[in-house]
């Protein structure tokens, strides 16, 4: 962890943390929500390991006063900015994948959650064929790959 005195205490609420992370358009298991920040002062969510190219960045400056805040902390510790992650803890960046906290939550009673988010599936289910069906299939694949008997495929050497 970060040295003590260098991280900042935020005041937050429960509806707060939910804003923030879903200003997070990604869906990731280990942090509720990825942001990256340069030295000019943009913000965006996280898009794709390694740097993320112009074209594809989503701006987010002024859409909430806290991730500006937390960036602005980021910033002011880290000149070369980057990307940071947060969850219920807090905010962290990590070079060479080891943490370091530079902003604690204080939510005071409150527990802070991140919105439960639902994703539509990839591609829509497939129907399940019926038992004809997959006789048919069975057939029509031996009957393709039928060969004479006592034929032998040999390899190349």
């Amino acid at each position: 962890m970060a040295d003590v005195s260098l991280v900042k205490t935020i005041r937050i609420t429960s509806a707060e943390f939910r804003q923030l992370c879903e200003l997070f358009q990604k869906h990731r298991l280990d942090w509720p929500a990825v942001f990256s920040t340069n030295r000019k002062g943009d913000i965006w969510g996280f898009q794709r390991s390694g740097p993320t190219p112009e074209a594809e960045r989503e701006y987010l400056n002024g859409c909430s006063g806290l991730l500006d805040q937390v960036a602005g902390v980021y910033s002011e510790q880290r000149v070369e900015c980057g990307r940071f992650f947060v969850d219920h803890r807090g905010v962290f960046y990590k070079p060479q994948d080891e943490e370091f906290q530079f902003v604690k939550w204080d939510s005071g009673a409150e527990k802070l959650e991140p919105p439960v988010r639902v994703h539509p599936p990839e591609s829509p289910p497939r129907p399940q064929p019926t038992w004809k069906e997959l006789q048919d299939r069975v057939r029509a694949a031996r009957t393709k790959n039928l060969r004479p008997r006592g034929e032998v495929t040999r390899l190349p050497l």
